[in-house]
C-alpha cells in the first residue's frame, strides 16, 4: 500500500525541487532511506538533473552542534554553494530549524506534511506534498505519525554521533581530502523492523519495476498530478483511518519505540482491555480530558488499536468517534493561531 503513496511523493519532491531551481537533494535519516530508492528510480524516468544524497542526522546530533557534527556537515556538502533542499517527513520542521542555524542561511524543504511551524520560521520554506500548517484538517483526522515513520524508516538505527576514519567506504573515492580522512555516522541499535523494513524495499522496487514505470507521469501533467494526489488521498485514509483487521494486524504488531532510544518498544497499536474501550467514548473522553487525566493507554496507532480490540458495530462507531476527536482538536489548534 505504501509503494504507490511513496512514487507519487517521489514525482512531487522532485518536480517541486526543480520548480525551485534546486540541483541537490538531501534525504534525511532514517525516513528519508526508502524514499531515496523510490526518487532514483523515479528521477531516471522523468529526466531529472538532480543529485541525491543521503544524510545521517538527528534531533540529537544536530542539538548543540558538535565539532563533529559541524564537520559531517560540511563534508556533506551542505557548506557549498550548490543551491539545495531537504526532503523530511515534517510535522513541526524543528530539523530544518536546527540545520539552517547550523549552516547560516535559509534552507528549501519538501514534506510529506506539516502540523504547525517552529516559532519565527517562514511558510514559504516549507513546501507540503499531504497536508499543510493549520489546513487540511480532514486528512490530518485520518492519518497517524507513528504509522507512517514506522513504515517509512531504514534498517538502521538512529544517528547517535559521528566519528573519524580513516579509511574510505568501499566504493567511495573523492571529496574527503588528501589524508583520505573522513567523518562516520555513529547509529545505535538497529532498527527492530529492520526485517519488515527490508521487505517494504522490496516490495516498493518490484512495484516500481511492474507497475510504477507505467504509472509514472513522464509529461508531468498538472491535472494528472492532482488526480494521483486524491488517488493517495484515498488510499491512506482507508488504511491508517479505517483499517482492516489484517491490516491492523499486519501493520499494528511492528515494533513502536514510545522514547527515544529503543528503550520503550512495544507494539504500535497496542490491545486494549475492555475497559479502555469503555473509555474510548468520546464523552468520557473529553471530560478525561479536560480534567488532564486518561482512562486508557495512548498507542502509536489508534485506529490500529481499536480495530485490534473492539469487534462487532463499536469498531465502525469507536473509528467515527476517533476521527471526530482528532479533527476537532486539529481544529482548535487551527482556531488558536487565527486569534
Amino acid at each position: 500500500m505504501f509503494a504507490p503513496v511513496i512514487t507519487v511523493f517521489m514525482e512531487w519532491v522532485i518536480r517541486s525541487s526543480e520548480k525551485a531551481g534546486l540541483k541537490r537533494l538531501y534525504f534525511l535519516a532514517r525516513d528519508g532511506w526508502l524514499w531515496m530508492r523510490a526518487a532514483e528510480y523515479v528521477r531516471q524516468e522523468v529526466g531529472a538533473e538532480l543529485e541525491f544524497r543521503y544524510l545521517c542526522v538527528s534531533r540529537k546530533t544536530l542539538y548543540g552542534g558538535s565539532a563533529e557534527c559541524l564537520a559531517y556537515l560540511r563534508q556533506e556538502g551542505l557548506y557549498e554553494e550548490t543551491p539545495y533542499g531537504i526532503v523530511d517527513s515534517g510535522w513541526i520542521g524543528t530539523t530544518k530549524k536546527s540545520l539552517e542555524s547550523l549552516i547560516g542561511k535559509p534552507i528549501p524543504g519538501f514534506y510529506f506534511g506539516i502540523y504547525e511551524l517552529p516559532q519565527g520560521a517562514e511558510e514559504n520554506s516549507y513546501h507540503c506534498f499531504y497536508f499543510r500548517p493549520y489546513r487540511d484538517i480532514r486528512r490530518k483526522a485520518q492519518f497517524s505519525i507513528c504509522l507512517f515513520e514506522t513504515v517509512c524508516s531504514a534498517p538502521e538505527g538512529m544517528t547517535i554521533g559521528y566519528e573519524t576514519a580513516c579509511s574510505l567506504p568501499e566504493g567511495m573515492t573523492v571529496g574527503y581530502g588528501k589524508n583520505c580522512n573522513y567523518v562516520r555516522p555513529v547509529c545505535g541499535e538497529d532498527n527492530p523492523n529492520s526485517v519488515c523494513i527490508r521487505a517494504f524495499a522490496r516490495v516498493m522496487e518490484r512495484y516500481l519495476f511492474h507497475v510504477g514505470k507505467r504509472g509514472i507521469d513522464k509529461e508531468r501533467n498538472e491535472s494528472k498530478e492532482k488526480n494521483r494526489i486524491r488517488s493517495v488521498r484515498n488510499v491512506l485514509s482507508l488504511l491508517m483511518g479505517r483499517p482492516t483487521k489484517e491490516e491492523a494486524e499486519a501493520f499494528g504488531t511492528m515494533q513502536f519505540d514510545e522514547g527515544v532510544e529503543g528503550d520503550h518498544l512495544r507494539d504500535l497499536a497496542i490491545l486494549w482491555s475492555p475497559e479502555e474501550v469503555k473509555a474510548l467514548r468520546l464523552p468520557q473522553r473529553i471530560r478525561m480530558k479536560l480534567q488532564g487525566k486518561s482512562a486508557f493507554r495512548i498507542s502509536g496507532w489508534q485506529e490500529g488499536s481499536i480495530v485490534r480490540s473492539v469487534e462487532g458495530r463499536g469498531r465502525n462507531c469507536a473509528l467515527r468517534e476517533e476521527r471526530i476527536y482528532k479533527g476537532a482538536a486539529q481544529f482548535y489548534k487551527a482556531l488558536r493561531r487565527m486569534v
